[in-house]
């Protein structure tokens, strides 16, 4: 999406952009002196009738289908962008943030009490626990699949990046029935111990790494 960072004749900052249908957008710095706010919106409401019902709302037109233009006095004021204190864009943020790294919108609203909210602290430490058990089930879910795939066989230099290559097969499946999917396939890190002739297996795997160390 191109941007294009201005001004207004009047000196307000703004910034103009097209949405997903090429309407006119802008974001625009408001000229409200009791606090900083911003206009947010297409610039244009762009109303418009069915050919077929124009004749029946006072609008001439030689089309016979489709969408027509349909005047507005210009006695009649449309409101087309919000109008958004810096509080509100504050509140709005989480939920972009979300939607932007998802591609969904969050199940709840956040919180405006935030940190001093108890029932936000509980919810946390749930979702901490919760975290913590889907940990231990996938550790304990790959350390399982890997020992049935390769007990018995012997790391060595030259057959490294062979059971590389399928111990990656082997968590990327266990991933799967593990992890939700919207989640991204994580990264495998696998790094070959001389000392013990072993593997050290590091998973980028959401919410934080999952680090496990294979020998047989």
């Amino acid at each position: 999406m191109h941007i294009k960072i201005g001004t207004t004749g009047r000196g307000w900052a703004i910034a103009e952009f097209a949405d997903r249908y090429g309407a006119a957008c802008s974001i625009q710095k408001s000229s409200l002196a009791t606090e900083n706010a911003i206009w947010l919106g297409v610039d244009d409401a762009d109303p418009k009738i069915m050919a077929r019902d124009a004749a029946a709302h006072g609008v001439a037109t030689e089309e016979t289908v489709g969408w027509v233009p349909f005047p507005i006095p210009q006695a009649v004021q449309l409101r087309t962008r919000m109008h958004l204190t810096q509080e509100q864009v504050a509140e709005l943020l989480p939920i972009l943030q979300h939607f932007a790294e998802t591609g969904e919108l969050p199940e709840k609203a956040p919180c405006a009490v935030g940190d001093d909210c108890e029932e936000c602290r509980d919810e946390k430490d749930s979702q901490a626990a919760a975290v913590d058990a889907a940990e231990t089930l996938l550790r304990h879910k790959i350390g399982a699949a890997l020992y049935e795939k390769f007990e018995g066989v012997r790391f060595t230099p030259e057959n490294i990046e062979t059971v590389k290559a399928q111990m990656v097969q082997v968590i990327a499946a266990v991933i799967q029935e593990v992890v939700p999917p919207h989640i991204p396939m994580p990264e495998v890190s696998i790094e070959f111990d001389k000392d013990t002739c072993g593997l050290n297996i590091e998973i980028s795997a959401p919410p934080r790494p999952v680090t496990l160390e294979f020998k047989v």
